[in-house]
């Protein structure tokens, strides 16, 4: 195991909705879902720099109900930047997913910290 690979569990989340509110991308729920029981998965592993997960145990986790929906959800993730995955190399085999440091992904924002707070909109008076 890489030593430098470890990741700040609590700043990855923190930093991934901070990109999230921060980028033109498109994130649905199913990709929040999907990425968070990655990174819970990789938390489980004890952080290590890859580690498989079968489509099955990942679709349950993440509430998706389609392989078609999985594999999009993946190459979503893939293209925001976040992870990279090899796919397995047949039906059997799972896939090799790594969680990219958000630190790696700063570079897609124009500024170089994610750590501003959102605003929250308020809701108008009923």
């Amino acid at each position: 195991m890489n030593i430098d690979y470890r990741i700040n569990y609590f700043k990855q989340i923190k930093d991934f909705y901070s990109l999230i509110f921060n980028t033109d991308y498109e994130v649905r729920p199913v990709h929040i879902s999907l990425y968070m029981f990655l990174l819970n998965q990789n938390n489980r592993n004890n952080w290590v720099e890859w580690f498989k997960c079968p489509f099955d145990l990942a679709m349950a986790g993440a509430c998706i109900n389609s392989k078609n929906t999985y594999y999009k959800t993946l190459d979503d993730l893939q293209f925001f930047n976040l992870i990279e995955y090899e796919k397995g190399i047949n039906l059997f085999k799972a896939p090799k997913i790594k969680i990219l440091p958000i630190k790696e992904v700063s570079s897609v924002l124009n500024n170089d910290t994610l750590t501003e707070q959102v605003s929250v909109p308020q809701s108008e008076p009923q």
